[in-house]
This record gives C-alpha cells, sequence and structure tokens, in this order.
C-alpha cells in the first residue's frame, strides 16, 4: 500500500493512538509524524499448516524513537475499507517479501 494511501486510511486511528498517549507526548509523536519519521508495517497470520491466512491482514504504525522504534497503534484490516484491489496488493506484496509466489523470471513484476 501506498504511503499515502496508508497515511488516509489510517488517519484517525493514528490520531486516536496520539491522544490516547500521556499528554506530554502529544507534541513530540505529532512532530515526528509530520516529519515523516514513522512508517506502517503489514503483517499476516499463519495456519497451522504454515499458510498466510489473509483474513488476518494487520497494519502496524511505528514511530521512530531514540533507540529504533516504538508502535503506536495496531489495525485490523476489516477497519480500514481497503478496495479489493488494495487488500489483494497488499497480501501478494506480504507474500514476495516472505519469498511465496515469486515468479522465476522477475520480468514479469512491475515496478512503483
Amino acid at each position: 500500500m501506498s504511503r499515502d494511501l496508508s497515511h488516509r486510511l489510517l488517519r484517525c486511528f493514528i490520531i486516536e493512538a496520539v491522544n490516547a498517549q500521556p499528554p506530554h507526548l502529544h507534541l513530540p509523536i505529532a512532530e515526528h509524524l509530520d516529519a515523516g519519521r514513522y512508517r506502517v508495517l503489514s503483517y499476516l497470520d499463519v495456519d497451522a499448516h504454515d499458510r498466510p491466512d489473509p483474513d488476518s491482514l494487520t497494519f502496524l504504525v511505528e514511530v521512530e524513537v531514540s533507540d529504533g522504534w516504538a508502535g503506536l497503534c495496531s489495525v485490523h484490516h476489516s477497519r480500514l475499507g481497503l478496495t479489493e484491489e488494495d487488500f489483494a496488493t497488499e497480501i501478494q506484496s506480504i507474500a514476495w517479501q516472505n519469498g511465496r509466489g515469486i515468479p522465476d523470471d522477475a520480468s514479469s513484476l512491475t515496478g512503483p
């Protein structure tokens, strides 16, 4: 999922997560977010047969901190209103990142 799309879809969850933090952290977290010092990770659970479970697709927003990254919020895909195309693209991306379903001929892969 593109950064613009993920930010737009996750915006209300990010705001809610910032507001749930102690008040003295609101401004520093907001400054990190505004500066682009955050990342959105997506992940899937696997079943007992080590197969990905698409229904478990979840997005984790992390903010950069002095010693790495800190989780801000985690959002299940069903709360985001993803299109079927965005959902399928994200599942495929996760599969490729984990070495699943990569074609033998990389020329069929499209660029960003």
